[in-house]
Order: C-alpha cells, then structure tokens, then sequence
C-alpha cells in the first residue's frame, strides 16, 4: 500500500465517522490524512486542500468557528493557486465559509 492511497483512505473513514456525529473520531483519522498528504502531496495541492476542506467541515460541525475558517481559507488559497478561480470546488469552499458568517 503506497503512501497515499492510505492518505484517501484515512480521509473516507474520516469522513464516515463525521456522517455519524463522531466529529472528534472524525477529526482524528483526518489530521492523519493531513499528516501524510503533507509528506507525500506537498502543501500545494488540491487533494491536501480537499482535506483541509474536510477538518473546516469537522470544526464547523463543533462549532469552532475560528478553526473552521482558518481552515476553509487554506483550502481558498490553495485553490486558486492550483485549479483556479472559475472551477465549482473554488465556489463550494467559498460558500462553505460564508456559512460561518
């Protein structure tokens, strides 16, 4: 099993767990993706900010919304750098954080 494969798959139990209002359990396996996404992707690129997107979804749900934005604007920065302004995911994040506001 290569490195990010196991990354994907950290992030879909993740994801899973944050389906079923286990945000910390969910939180746990995505900072793991995070970890390895780091290592094997780099901070630019746009599989690290769809996880990044995933933990501002988590800290939403907990209701930290400092964390929450914090995290959607990495993602936005990433983004635009990386797939551009004008794609739909670039618009979905930036609904995502207008929904703390």
């Amino acid at each position: 099993i290569n490195a990010e494969y196991m990354g994907r798959t950290l992030k879909n139990i993740g994801m899973v767990y944050h389906k079923q209002f286990q945000y910390k359990k969910a939180l746990e396996y995505l900072e793991k993706c995070e970890r390895i996404e780091v290592k094997t992707l780099g901070k630019s690129h746009p599989h690290y900010a769809s996880t990044l997107s995933g933990i501002s979804s988590i800290y939403l749900s907990l209701k930290d919304y400092q964390k929450a934005l914090e995290y959607f604007y990495s993602c936005e920065r990433i983004l635009a750098k990386t797939i551009g302004e004008e794609y739909p995911l670039y618009a979905a994040i930036l609904q995502n954080a207008a929904v703390i506001f």
